[in-house]
């Protein structure tokens, strides 16, 4: 790891040292500096804390963004051979006094057709605005409209839509995570269409 970041530090000296502009083929070089620094940080903590499944998970997640699908394949099943479990992302929101609980694509909710329904209707007006699916948090390797039916089953999306539809309009939605928010949802509450705008409280 200290190698990494000594080669780094020469990048950053390049111009302010000795007045050289990186070329195209320098920031290709940080690039794939950065995948291999991100890669040794996670294979040290998959050392430290081998019965953590999160270490796992992270470094599946550096290996999917590198698009080295084999990787993820190789990790996902030592997590299996280990006997360890992702912990399932789940969302809790409380409306009309009572408190509802969801998980990633549940479709065991009674209103799960309106919710899917008005995250797509969201979805669509937000790319207007701007919005960009982070489908990399997908760690499948999957065709980009496939990952993007699964980020918007995210517990999270599917309790902001039960919310703005069970509570009424100007009210706080209050939701509760058991997991970090991850980046697709933190780019919906910040792409939230005018037509819907509510304070949104999300906790862990």
């Amino acid at each position: 790891m200290q190698d990494w970041l000594r080669r780094g530090r020469f990048f950053q000296s390049m111009h302010k040292k000795y007045g050289i502009y990186p070329s195209v083929e320098h920031y290709a070089c940080m690039v794939d500096l950065l995948g291999r620094a991100n890669r040794e940080a996670g294979m040290r903590l998959f050392e430290l804390e081998p019965t953590n499944a999160g270490n796992y998970v992270l470094l599946a997640d550096i290996y999917a963004e590198a698009g080295m699908w084999e990787g993820v394949k190789r990790v996902k099943k030592l997590l299996g051979a280990r006997g360890l479990q992702k912990v399932p992302g789940r969302s809790w929101i409380e409306a009309k006094r009572k408190i509802y609980s969801f998980v990633s694509v549940d479709e065991f909710n009674p209103q799960i057709e309106q919710l899917h329904a008005l995250l797509v209707k969201l979805s669509t007006e937000m790319k207007e605005k701007g919005y960009v699916p982070q489908t990399k948090v997908v760690l499948y390797d999957l065709d980009a409209e496939e990952k993007e039916r699964i980020i918007l089953g995210h517990s999270e999306k599917l309790a902001v839509a039960f919310g703005l539809i069970n509570t009424s309009h100007g009210e706080t939605i209050r939701i509760t995570k058991n997991l970090r928010l991850c980046e697709d949802c933190h780019s919906l509450q910040s792409s939230f269409p005018s037509s819907q705008i509510r304070r949104f409280w999300s906790e862990m």
